[in-house]
């Protein structure tokens, strides 16, 4: 199962995320809900970096499909909506395939 857990401030602004585990829908290298969910994270990073100036902190595991990724405090509207952008699509894969294979949580962060 992939665990995602998305950080949110005290208003309820997302401010980063943390996917680990593997989906096990299917046997590795078939597993489209994997996929689909290494896509949007992946995506996630790439475009911070390349389309914001904002700096960010990530920790990457890839052994165990574990990646973190946290946005420095004042990072600007498009990292915030980037953020957004990819837990909506990561929900979307959830709701589709169920709980099964991906559970979501949130966790206020200060």
């Amino acid at each position: 199962m992939i665990k995602v857990k998305i950080f949110k401030n005290k208003i309820g602004k997302a401010t980063g995320l943390h996917c680990a585990g593997h989906a096990l829908y299917a046997e590795h290298g078939n597993d489209i809900v994997c996929a689909g969910v290494s896509a949007f994270v992946t995506n996630l990073v790439n475009s911070v970096e390349a389309l914001t100036e904002d700096e960010f902190e990530l920790e990457l595991h890839e052994e165990g499909g574990d990646l973190k990724l946290m946005l420095n405090k004042g990072s600007s509207g498009k990292s915030l909506l980037l953020l957004e952008s990819c837990i909506l699509g990561i929900e979307s894969i959830a709701a589709e395939y169920g709980d099964k294979y991906i559970q979501i949580i949130t966790e206020e962060v200060k």
